[in-house]
């Protein structure tokens, strides 16, 4: 991904609307929500957030201003949004998409008669509108319409790009494909570098970490199944995460007794983020076996911390490929197994994509992702 800073200008110091309509919390800070409307505030703009609820314990910096829509109903909501659109004339407006969003579009498109700038919808979903808790011809429609009545439609991976254009034909995808961009998931450039701070006074430990939520779709259970096919010897696992679903769990550690891994597996729970990065950082292998992934933050974080990485083949899995890992098919517990023995065993291996991942890794800050997609603005709107 080549970094671009060339005819970004145009837009930095101008008003830029962010309308999200879930929750800002604590726990979101290294998340796009939060990523980005905070990034556009370095890169300039005065930053107008309009959002469900917000509540994160630290500083917002002086030009973001917070609007909390909690306490409104759905019309109210909206008259408020229209109002502060007409009031601040911003010039991009910057929607998460929700079942709210679509109207929103329709009015937006009105509003473009008196106000000039550019709306920007975020898919934030794998592309998978068949595994989507609605009616799938219903789905097809709302995305259709969402996409087209955008300037920009942004979806996190190319994988998740072309799964969603596939439930699409002819004109109707050719359509959607002149408004679709891939704006992958990034860290800060302040938490790389709290990582890397750490890289050289961490002693490195024969420890595999795998940073996921305990459900199924994580694939912890294969992960299991392929550790057992491996004689690790004197490494050991540390899964860390919040236990979401205690019935898999539970299944989780029946299989890990059965197969006599206990004293190899380790789940860590939820812990704080300088634990966590202790964790990355005295690591040497890091694996996310996931049946399915929008684009996880976790594979940045472990290129941050310059680890090779296996994964599967899944959204924004290819930020790893012919770079600082393996990929595998999903489900497939001989690759996986194969790809963990392979790195535990080739140091040489472990080094190249080690350099990789840290060289890798800048390619993704934030201020890098959305300079190079002000300039994509720029170019397709000359």
């Amino acid at each position: 991904m080549k970094i671009l800073q060339q005819n970004a200008n145009e837009f930095v110091s101008s008003k830029i609307f962010f309308i999200f309509w879930g929750n800002v919390i604590d726990i979101h800070i290294e998340k796009d929500p939060f990523q980005i409307p905070l990034t556009f505030s370095k890169l300039g703009f005065k930053v107008h957030y309009i959002i469900n609820k917000y509540n994160i314990d630290q500083n917002t910096p002086s030009n973001i201003s917070i609007y909390e829509l909690m306490d409104r109903n759905i019309i109210l909501k909206y008259i408020f949004i229209i109002e502060k659109i007409i009031k601040e004339k911003p010039k991009l407006i910057f929607l998460y998409s929700s079942r709210y969003t679509l109207l929103l579009n329709f009015i937006l498109l009105f509003l473009k008669k008196f106000i000039k700038y550019k709306n920007i919808v975020k898919l934030d979903f794998n592309g998978k509108i068949n595994e989507l808790p609605y009616n799938i011809s219903l789905s097809k429609i709302f995305y259709f319409l969402l996409i087209i009545t955008s300037d920009i439609a942004i979806i996190e991976s190319y994988q998740a790009k072309e799964t969603l254009l596939s439930f699409y034909k002819g004109y109707g995808k050719h359509a959607l494909q002149k408004k679709l961009y891939v704006l992958p998931n990034g860290l800060s450039s302040e938490f790389i570098r709290k990582i890397q701070e750490k890289l050289n006074s961490v002693k490195k430990e024969k420890k595999i970490l795998v940073v996921s939520r305990i459900v199924e779709r994580k694939g912890l259970y294969e992960l299991i199944l392929a550790i057992s096919k491996i004689n690790i010897k004197d490494w050991k696992i540390h899964i860390v995460g919040p236990i979401e679903d205690r019935d898999y769990y539970y299944k989780l550690l029946e299989l890990i007794n059965k197969l006599n891994l206990k004293d190899k597996i380790y789940f860590l729970g939820k812990i704080s983020e300088e634990k966590l990065i202790e964790e990355y950082v005295s690591s040497q292998i890091f694996v996310l076996p996931s049946k399915t992934e929008g684009f996880s933050i976790a594979r940045l974080e472990a290129m941050a911390a310059c680890l090779p990485i296996v994964t599967t083949n899944t959204g924004g899995s290819e930020i790893v490929k012919n770079c600082c890992g393996i990929i595998i098919p999903v489900d497939d517990i001989n690759a996986l197994s194969e790809a963990i023995q392979l790195l535990i065993h080739n140091d040489e291996l472990r080094e190249k994509f080690s350099r990789n991942a840290c060289e890798k890794i800048k390619e993704y800050e934030w201020e890098n992702l959305l300079s190079n997609f002000l300039s994509y603005i720029n170019f397709v709107t000359s």
